[in-house]
Parts: structure tokens; sequence; C-alpha cells
């Protein structure tokens, strides 16, 4: 799955959590931290998207990093958030593993070179690949815009851009 959708996901399961900004930050930081090896897209050898990252190790490894980073950062308790970030952030990795691009995820590497994937347990994979992943783009779309109706903007977990732009506003003569 692609990094918006992490994204969207995990900010729509905060929202139904009701959470407040710090702990939608770390839903959300969790989503997108097993994502970090993306760079490695760029260079060759054993490392590559998908590996060490993807797996339940490294999965905890960038856990425990982003739940100590945001405890020293706002000074509050959010592994359980951070974590519900990346177990979404692997669920869709998994729904992903039954496209004919992916072969599955090694979530216990390096103890087991196995390869788990959603295609050794479903009837017609592609095309069940294709609906689910369907279904979840439209979901994320739809309820992205309801929030943009709402003008409650995702990216606001991150950065208001609101002061900025009252500043900008009077600054300008314009507010």
């Amino acid at each position: 799955m692609d990094g918006i959708t992490h994204y969207m996901v995990a900010f729509l399961l905060g929202r139904k959590f009701r959470l407040d900004k710090e702990r939608m930050m770390a839903i959300t930081l969790g989503a997108l931290v097993l994502d970090i090896d993306i760079a490695l897209y760029l260079l060759p050898g054993p490392l590559s998207h998908g590996t060490f990252t993807h797996t339940l190790g490294g999965a905890l490894v960038l856990g425990a990093i982003c739940t100590v980073a945001m405890f020293l950062w706002k000074k509050r308790w959010t592994a359980q958030w951070v974590a519900l970030g990346i177990a979404s952030h692997m669920s869709l990795d998994m729904i992903n593993t039954m496209s004919i691009f992916d072969d599955g995820k090694q979530l216990l590497y390096p103890l087991s070179d196995e390869v788990f994937s959603l295609k050794d347990y479903v009837p017609y994979p592609d095309l069940l690949w294709a609906i689910i992943s369907a279904a979840v783009f439209s979901f994320s779309i739809v309820m992205l815009a309801i929030y943009f109706v709402e003008r409650d903007y995702p990216w606001r977990v991150w950065y208001d851009e609101r002061p900025l732009v009252e500043y900008w506003r009077k600054r300008l003569g314009r507010g």
C-alpha cells in the first residue's frame, strides 16, 4: 500500500477513537514508520523496502523508537497508539501481499525465511486483492472528502497552517 493510504487509515482510526492531537500524532507516526526504508529503493543489496522494517522484530524496534521519541517530545505515553498504527500498516500490507507484485512478507525474519501471504488462504487472490484494495481506497477517499467538507484536514495532525495564514492575512491587510 502507499503512504497516503497508510496515513488515512490511521487518521480514520484516530478519529474513530476520538484521539487528541498527541495520540493522533502517535497513531499516524506508527502507520508510516515502517516505510522509513523507502530510501533503500535507491540502494542495491539485501536490504530493500519491505524487508527488515516490515518484520515483527523490525516493527518492535521501530515502535519502541517512536514511543520513546513521542514521550521525550510530548511527555505522554503513546505506545498503544503507535502500536495500533503499526498494526494497521502491517494489516494493509498483508492485504497487499495478494497482489501480483508482492509475494508476501517475511514476518519472522531473521529467525525464519518463511514468506507469509494471504494468497495461500483465499481463492482467487488477485481478484480479492483488487476488490479489497479498491474498497479501502474508496472508503479512504470518501472519508477524506467528508473531512475536507468539515474543514478537518488530515495534515493538521502534524501542522496547522491556520496561524500562518492568519499572520499573512493581517500582514497583507486582508484580515
